[in-house]
């Protein structure tokens, strides 16, 4: 179990006081045998030495027009229909892909629940094909990424809405800043309990 974690975490902590090459040739040599015991393979094809190889993100089909976030209908920019932005506090979202698409829903379970922080790369990188795409150059003052409850937080051992926000920050020159939002009460995973309960699981949190 500890060694699944540390391939997944991709990386060593070592004792305070170690200095730069050592730290860097002891994580090399533990990657190298973790390389050996856990090899990673493409979890669509199971080819290949990536989480995702490019054929199988090639076939990861990405949103080409905009719609309401909520309703689905076609709409300006991602922002909220003029019906449900009288029910709602959202103003819009930009939605990357389909979580009905197969291969998009395994990529991102494998980045959320099976902890595969590698998995996070090719997530942004769909993220920024998408913005490429639609040419958004919005100005932000930063970046909030949703926080995790300490833990979640533990257990994952990272955040992956703020891996997210790392890979896009570049792109809008914005600071990640994930110290704003904090996680107050723990609460049980979205993807456990029916949609009518999802508003009252995350209320408060």
């Amino acid at each position: 179990w500890i060694l699944k974690r540390l391939i997944i975490l991709g990386k060593l902590t070592l004792p305070s006081g170690s200095n730069a090459h050592s730290m860097d040739t002891v994580r090399n040599a533990w990657n190298w045998v973790l390389d050996i015991l856990f090899p990673i393979r493409c979890i669509h094809c199971s080819r290949g030495e990536q989480w995702v190889c490019e054929e199988c993100v090639k076939k990861i089909k990405i949103h080409t027009n905009f719609f309401c976030p909520i309703c689905g209908h076609f709409s300006f920019y991602g922002e909220l229909c003029i019906h449900c932005a009288k029910r709602s506090y959202l103003k819009g979202a930009w939605v990357i892909g389909d979580y009905r698409d197969e291969l998009m829903k395994k990529t991102i379970k494998h980045f959320k629940y099976r902890y595969a922080k590698g998995v996070g790369d090719v997530l942004s990188a769909l993220a920024l094909e998408y913005l490429h795409m639609h040419a958004i150059h919005k100005q932000f003052d930063m970046i909030v990424p949703i926080p995790l409850h300490t833990r979640k937080k533990l257990s994952r051992g990272f955040n992956q809405s703020e891996e997210l926000a790392q890979g896009v920050s570049s792109y809008f020159h914005a600071p990640v800043s994930s110290d704003i939002v904090v996680r107050k009460r723990f609460t049980k995973p979205q993807s456990t309990i029916s949609v009518k309960k999802k508003s009252k699981n995350i209320k408060g949190a």
